[in-house]
């Protein structure tokens, strides 16, 4: 009798057969949870710069405007905006606009790969998503 080691060849295409179908239904949802890794990150930009400028408004009584994260970093004390893995800024649509008189002001960020726009309002403390 002769001594067999290994795998024969149908065990192994049905170890990959079952690899195949296990990737395929693990990558859509991979990719889901990616959209909102990526949406999190923009709203935890707009948050975090609100909380700057309820700082600026507490020293100076008025609120700043800004029109992208690297100018809002430099006029929010403390505001450090998200990055990538290249250190490149990741949330391209960022805005922060205040009111004429300077007692209000509406903020919009949203990432650049993400699928929902965070908007906030000073004037009536609402933030919301669409």
């Amino acid at each position: 009798m002769r001594d067999s080691r290994g795998f024969t060849l149908i065990e192994l295409l049905v170890v990959v057969a079952m690899v195949g179908i296990l990737a395929s239904l693990a990558l859509p949802a991979f990719a889901s949870y990616k959209v909102k890794a990526l949406n999190a990150a923009a709203l935890s930009d707009l948050k975090g710069s609100m909380i700057a400028q309820e700082a600026v408004f507490a020293d100076a009584t008025a609120y700043v405007s800004c029109g992208d994260p690297a100018a809002c970093e430099g006029v929010l004390p403390g505001f450090i905006a998200s990055r990538d893995g290249a250190g490149a800024i990741a949330v391209t649509t960022f805005n922060h606009a205040a009111a004429g008189d300077g007692q209000s002001f509406l903020a919009e960020s949203r990432h650049q790969y993400g699928d929902l726009t965070y908007t906030f309002d000073s004037a009536t403390g609402t933030l919301s998503q669409a």
